[in-house]
């Protein structure tokens, strides 16, 4: 009977260590060493993705735009902005938007497509604005980043206009072609990064948080196709 109790002990004990799991072991393994917890996180969350596989959907078209095989278009033709029917509420996020120029249209001033940042729905005055201006396919564009009237700072101008107020301006001539092209705006917390393929700007930074934030695409006659947009944690 001793026996079987004492067999039973020892069944209990290893028992008991097998479902504590896995053990951290200090590097090297000897006395005195240290244990290193390195912190793991997951892949990046999809906060929304637009789906234009059977029409609008959620989104409320304006003039100029619509969908047509999957894919969201404007024909070029004007300059209404479109709201993304998603309102973001996490401090660091992504934006992922995949477009083609299809063609430019002549305008004075240059031509021009991007996204801008709002506080909320309704009000015009952005807090970035993440846009493009091209003359033609094929020939170069620029790509620039900065802040709006409410997310610069008001002793600060840009190009001496008071309407117009920007703590940083950044741009980047490239090519855009008609092929597909990626772009991207890192935000984390008030600093904002737009990227176009690999190659991302440099940050401008907001006096206010960059979220809650309303997003509307922009388009000054630009005919673009537009067969993503994702937003998503970091």
């Amino acid at each position: 009977m001793v026996v079987l109790g004492t067999l039973l002990a020892v069944a209990v004990i290893a028992v008991g260590f097998a479902t504590l799991g896995p053990r951290l072991v200090p590097a090297g393994g000897g006395a005195g060493s240290h244990t290193t917890a390195t912190a793991t996180f997951g892949p990046p969350r999809v906060l929304y993705q637009a789906d234009w596989s059977h029409g609008a959907g959620d989104w409320t078209l304006t003039d100029h735009w619509q969908v047509r095989d999957g894919v969201l278009v404007n024909d070029g033709q004007g300059t209404i902005s479109l709201p993304v029917p998603y309102t973001i509420a996490v401090p660091n996020y992504t934006i992922t938007w995949k477009v083609r120029v299809v063609e430019v249209m002549p305008a004075v001033g240059g031509s021009k497509f991007g996204m801008v940042g709002l506080s909320q729905a309704g009000d015009d005055r952005p807090l970035f604005k993440a846009e493009l201006t091209c003359t033609r396919p094929g020939a170069s564009c620029i790509g620039f980043s900065a802040l709006g009237t409410q997310g610069a700072d008001p002793n600060n101008t840009f190009n001496g206009s008071g309407a117009e107020r920007n703590t940083y301006f950044t741009s980047y001539d490239f090519v855009s072609g008609s092929s597909l092209r990626t772009y991207r705006i890192v935000v984390q917390g008030k600093g904002m990064d737009l990227c176009i393929e690999t190659t991302c700007l440099d940050s401008v930074t907001s006096v206010k948080p960059l979220a809650p934030m309303q997003l509307a695409l922009t388009n000054l006659y630009v005919q673009v196709a537009i067969t993503s947009l994702v937003i998503s944690t970091p």
